[in-house]
């Protein structure tokens, strides 16, 4: 949850904007290593913050390679156990445009961290709430089928 906006007769510091508005904070933190660059001097930038922010995006990153994937598992298993169900065409559209979304978000760096066991396990977890089983390890899905097939890919890579 947010914290409360900063009154308007309180200036801001940028551990303030940091915790009240993200937005401002980043939008100021983004100018100062840019005037650092040209030459000028900067004050207030805060660092901690800012690597914190940094090393957050590498790992949305990496998040959204995972559920791009995950979802697009999801459907592929998902197919041979309901081939009579509407939403089939529709899991195929998504198969098909979620895969090439990973492979475009996916550099090498990305797919060194991806966690393709938590992937399936995941999607597979799913995928057997939604047939109403459990999970059996080793076992596949119950009442009939598996859903330990999974179609060939290399390990580790995201093309």
């Amino acid at each position: 949850m947010a914290s409360p906006p900063l009154p308007d007769h309180i200036s801001p510091t940028a551990s303030d904007l940091y915790e009240h508005d993200i937005a401002n904070w980043s939008e100021q933190q983004a100018d100062l290593p840019r005037r650092l660059a040209r030459g000028e001097q900067v004050h207030g930038v805060g660092w901690e913050n800012v690597a914190e922010e940094i090393e957050c995006v590498g790992r949305n990153e990496v998040k959204a390679v995972e559920l791009l994937r995950s979802v697009a598992l999801l459907h592929v298993w998902k197919l041979p156990h309901w081939p009579e169900y509407r939403a089939g065409l529709t899991w195929r559209g998504e198969v098909a445009n979620l895969l090439p979304q990973a492979r475009r978000r996916c550099e090498p760096s990305i797919a060194r961290r991806l966690g393709m066991g938590k992937i399936k396990h995941n999607a597979r977890r799913c995928a057997a709430k939604l047939r109403g089983a459990q999970v059996q390890k080793g076992n596949g899905i119950g009442r009939g089928g598996s859903l330990d097939r999974v179609p060939a890919q290399r390990r580790h890579t995201c093309r």
